[in-house]
């Protein structure tokens, strides 16, 4: 099955860092996707190297199954460089990478969009066929939109939040505990095992980042005309 190549903009949601003095505290993780995505992946992932690493005693998961992402925003800018109007891009959200593989295989959909990581091994498979990836260069060996003609690019990336009401204490601990399991063999393995590329913010560099990337993704969606109504 068909299939184009890219990463999606993740938000994984860390609700709070158990308050105590214990050297390994528990936390517990919303996913904003059901599990057998990228979302799932960072998440799970994350939480094993923060285990391995012995940073945290214990991780809770809590899956919510969303329905869309900056995917949406990759047909869009596709469908705009090769001159069809991107508001009649008929784009059908899933809430999870297993639908989404799903619809792929089974041939209800005519292409997907999704981190390389999702799909590798439907790819190796032969069950899917990879058409593009979205980076600067080629990724895996799979050509790049640009070097087919589509002047495009867009990468993702997978962040971590904490709930609103926790702590200075607790978002000090929190950091600490992101930072040393993206530091661990683990995680390294993770890396390169999903051809994920190491790229850490935290504090107010982090914060930053992401309203200048809100502000760039808005105006993105609204030169498309993609806005989706709740």
């Amino acid at each position: 099955m068909r299939k184009w190549f890219t990463s999606l903009l993740v938000a994984l949601a860390i609700a709070g860092v158990t308050a105590s003095a214990q050297a390994q505290p528990s936390l517990k993780m919303m996913i904003p996707a059901n599990p057998g995505g990228g979302w799932d992946q960072t998440g799970r992932n994350l939480a094993n190297a923060m285990q391995s690493a012995k940073l945290v005693s214990s991780v809770q998961f809590d899956n919510k199954g969303g329905a869309g992402g900056t995917d949406h925003i990759l047909a869009g800018l596709i469908a705009k460089a090769s001159g069809v109007d991107a508001a009649k891009v008929n784009y059908v959200p899933f809430k999870g990478g297993g639908e989404a593989i799903a619809a792929i295989v089974g041939g209800h959909v005519t292409v997907g969009v999704s981190g390389i990581g999702e799909f590798a091994e439907q790819i190796k498979g032969g069950r899917m066929r990879a058409l593009a990836v979205s980076s600067p260069k080629r990724t895996e060996g799979f050509q790049t939109l640009k070097e087919q003609g589509i002047d495009v690019e867009l990468a993702n990336w997978r962040g971590i939040f904490g709930a609103p009401a926790i702590t200075a204490a607790q978002t000090a601990a929190l950091i600490k505990i992101v930072q040393g399991a993206t530091e661990s063999a683990s995680w390294k393995e993770t890396l390169s095992k999903l051809g994920w590329s190491p790229i850490y913010l935290s504090g107010e560099p982090y914060k930053k980042f992401i309203d200048e990337d809100t502000k760039r993704i808005a105006g993105i969606i609204d030169s498309l005309g993609i806005k989706t109504t709740k």
